[in-house]
């Protein structure tokens, strides 16, 4: 599965994976992806799902219904446990302002510490910046925004933008031992509602998001949903 903020490359390294070339993702800050979409691909033999997930910070999409979508693609599929979680960053920015470290929290409340070795932190856009200033950045990522989730397991890759690399990357995870997710785990066996879940808890901690929880929350109660589990508790506001 592909996580991250808007515009750090995850459908152009779906493209780049399974060759479609033509197809390409400019890297803007503009959103690409407004749905769950799966690929399927086959990668020197191994048969390989790509799960392209909306990007934080969408252009036309709340942070909270884009973590709905992935909840509830996680619940209709069952359970299916994943081999791994690619996590997007942008090398070419400089530092981590405050939005990406909200996505960076959310990430990791949505996988539990259980999931963390494996998570791949992949970087991206190594053509935009010096390669000096690149190597710094990385390594400055590693010993501080990145540290917790390194120290349980998590690793690095730097993502070149070609498909030898998108493959190279996906090859490391074709042999991983599946994992469950904590929203899996808080959405199926314990039917949590996705406003109850950690990582919607964490999406509305931060100054200025709290608004945007209340406001989801008021549409919510006022629509009926597939799942009797996503729909809020009014019982308890």
């Amino acid at each position: 599965m592909l996580l991250g903020p808007t515009g750090a490359g995850k459908s152009s390294f779906v493209n780049k994976a399974i060759g479609n070339e033509g197809d390409d993702v400019e890297h803007s800050l503009i959103s690409c992806t407004s749905k769950i979409k799966a690929t399927r691909c086959t990668i020197e033999g191994s048969r390989v799902v790509l799960v392209d997930t909306p990007g934080f910070n969408h252009t036309n999409i709340s942070d909270l219904e884009i973590l709905k979508l992935i909840a509830d693609w996680l619940v209709k599929t069952k359970g299916k446990l994943l081999s791994g979680l690619l996590y997007f960053h942008r090398i070419s920015d400089d530092f981590i302002n405050g939005s990406l470290s909200k996505n960076l929290r959310v990430f990791q409340k949505l996988c539990g510490d259980n999931a963390m070795s494996h998570v791949v932190l992949t970087t991206t856009m190594w053509d935009e910046v010096d390669e000096t200033f690149g190597k710094e950045r990385l390594e400055e990522l590693r010993e501080s925004d990145w540290r917790a989730m390194i120290e349980r397991g998590s690793r690095t890759f730097r993502y070149l933008n070609t498909q030898e690399s998108a493959q190279e990357l996906l090859l490391q995870l074709v042999g991983n031992k599946r994992c469950k997710l904590q929203l899996q785990k808080e959405m199926g066996g314990n039917r949590m509602q996705i406003l109850k879940t950690s990582a919607a808890r964490e999406l509305r901690s931060p100054l200025g998001h709290i608004q945007q929880y209340d406001r989801y929350r008021a549409q919510q109660t006022q629509t009926s949903t597939k799942y009797p589990w996503n729909r809020p508790d009014v019982s308890n506001a």
